[in-house]
């Protein structure tokens, strides 16, 4: 009981004074309800292009996929609620993101518009969870754009009330992504409809929105999560904003319009450069594949709105450094190393954090060789502790005790807190050097420091990278080194201070250990996309010795 006090107190000190008042409300009150009796009326000037598309996840006869999840709902007897499916599919079928599908009617998509209406009275859950009402709210409205038929009375009557309910029951108790997701909501309901009360929702969502741009925007571009795959999320709702923003000049100021084009451009390049020579996301915090759109993907939504080039920058620096967001990279040809140093951020919405300080991802000759756990669930339970895990990431633990204290799905106590980071190249070596100070269930003066070699070839490839770990503090400690290999990954020869291992491709790569350092395979999970569990290996060296105490490895390509 004192424990989980003290881990609480610990978690809840880093909350805002306003959204602590706003979790006692949102947490210890009903939510508010709405009623709307008036005749509701929409702004027949708006116009949108239409967002970025969705495909695979309406299927055939009534099926639906979400998280490599698959399960049919006939309309005439429509579960809206399945329980036997994750919450978080769930709320994808509440979101509505199915109405960008191409590949379906517009007429089988207003019936899943009338069925839910039917099926979902005000606060039932989850699809009156103002998360999911931002989310559908935005759809709904791109949907009734594209097909004004389907703008029935009954449509527009629930439309309204949603936006009027999640007016009075936003997410400033969360904030972050959630409650930028209702003023983007808000914002375009305040333009969809006409009215005081949409005046209103215009006038709140627009003001708040530019707070919050500039809010949750590190000073190199990244969003302020520091989980890459929420930046290319959030990215996606800057450039449906400026959408709405360019396409009705006369309901925005210039200079919002602006800000929004900036915001844009910015998330773009920062995106360009964390992702790997194949274009895929590094996978540090909560992203897993498939869930957010790819680079491309945005860049031409960008194009198609201001009918200009690229602003990406094409050709990249091969040495990276963001230390806002925390991101050290080298790249070139088909080969990138990139390492997490950043701090958990923000300090009062840490949901999104994994226990990955100085974890590291290596893709060689354009396959990932050594690979973060990534994230298959939010979901309560064994893996999404696991994911979030010390152990699950190739970083350093000592005497089994986690980095920072993260805890239920989205909860962080204590934290641990960089102390430097920086990465630099000489002729043909790229070395990083980082620490951080964490581990507080050993008293929080534990430190561990990182050094990282590159070796490379005239051409810029890799051809070895070195790391040293050491470990710094008091005590006799277990210190032990986790490093993930890719599932296709085949260990080929074991011994003494050394192992091979290769890829059907013909690519082989050796691995040396510090002298006197023990290791062991261990089996573990990549979890590279939601809803996909994969068995693969991890090498962890181990060392029990007086602090300081340093382990080293070495991987070479044979």
């Amino acid at each position: 009981m004192i424990k989980r006090t003290i881990r609480l107190f610990f978690t809840l000190r880093h909350l805002r004074l306003n959204q602590f008042f706003f979790f006692i409300i949102r947490r210890g009150l009903p939510a508010s309800t709405v009623s709307c009796t008036q005749a509701v009326k929409t702004n027949r000037a708006l116009t949108l292009n239409q967002p970025l598309p969705v495909t695979g996840v309406l299927q055939a006869e009534g099926g639906f996929r979400f998280l490599n999840i698959s399960k049919v709902l006939q309309v005439d007897r429509f579960d809206w609620c399945p329980e036997d499916v994750p919450r978080l599919w769930r709320y994808n079928l509440h979101y509505f993101d199915y109405l960008r599908d191409e590949n379906h009617s517009g007429e089988y998509k207003g019936s899943l518009l009338e069925s839910w209406i039917a099926s979902n009275p005000q606060g039932s859950q989850p699809g009156w969870e103002p998360f999911t009402v931002s989310l559908r709210i935005v759809n709904w409205i791109y949907y009734l754009q594209a097909y004004p038929a389907a703008q029935t009375p009954a449509v527009l009557q629930s439309l309204y009330l949603q936006v009027l309910w999640l007016e009075k029951n936003d997410e400033r108790h969360i904030l972050a992504n959630h409650y930028f997701e209702n003023l983007k909501a808000l914002t375009f309901a305040g333009a969809f409809f006409d009215g005081e009360d949409a005046t209103r929702w215009l006038r709140f969502g627009a003001k708040g929105l530019c707070e919050q741009v500039v809010e949750q925007t590190l000073s190199d571009g990244g969003h302020y999560e520091r989980t890459p795959q929420y930046h290319a999320l959030m990215l996606e709702n800057y450039l449906d904003i400026f959408n709405l923003a360019l396409n009705n000049r006369a309901l925005f100021s210039t200079d919002f319009l602006a800000l929004f084009n900036d915001h844009c451009i910015r998330g773009l390049r920062f995106y360009e450069e964390i992702v790997f020579p194949d274009q895929s996301l590094p996978l540090f915090n909560d992203t897993a594949f498939g869930i957010s759109p790819t680079l491309s993907d945005l860049d031409q939504y960008f194009k198609t709105l201001t009918k200009a080039p690229s602003c990406l920058h094409g050709e990249q620096a091969p040495v990276l450094a963001l230390p806002d967001s925390g991101l050290f990279a080298y790249r070139s040809n088909s080969d990138m190393f990139i390492i997490d140093a950043g701090d958990i951020g923000p300090s009062y919405q840490p949901g999104h954090t994994h226990c990955d300080m100085l974890s590291y991802e290596l893709m060689l000759d354009g396959q990932r060789v050594i690979v973060d756990s990534g994230v298959s669930e939010y979901e309560p339970g064994a893996m999404r502790q696991y994911v979030r895990s010390t152990r699950a990431h190739n970083t350093v633990s000592v005497d089994g005790a986690e980095q920072s204290e993260v805890w239920g799905e989205f909860r962080v106590a204590r934290r641990a807190v960089v102390l430097n980071a920086n990465i630099c190249q000489y002729d043909d070596k790229v070395t990083f050097q980082g620490a951080y100070r964490g581990f507080h269930a050993l008293g929080g003066r534990t430190v561990h420091q990182r050094d990282v070699a590159l070796s490379l070839s005239p051409e810029g490839s890799i051809t070895a990278m070195t790391v040293v770990d050491e470990v710094k503090g008091r005590g006799i400690r277990n210190v032990e080194t986790f490093i993930h290999l890719h599932p296709n990954a085949v260990i080929k020869e074991e011994g003494p201070g050394y192992l091979q291992f290769g890829f059907t491709q013909g690519l082989v790569y050796e691995l040396r250990f510090t002298e006197g350092v023990d290791y062991v395979l261990e089996d573990s999970y990549y979890c590279p996309e939601f809803g996909l569990v994969i068995k693969n290996r991890c090498v962890v060296l181990q060392r029990k010795s007086e602090l300081p105490t340093t382990l080293s490895y070495t991987l070479r390509k044979l």
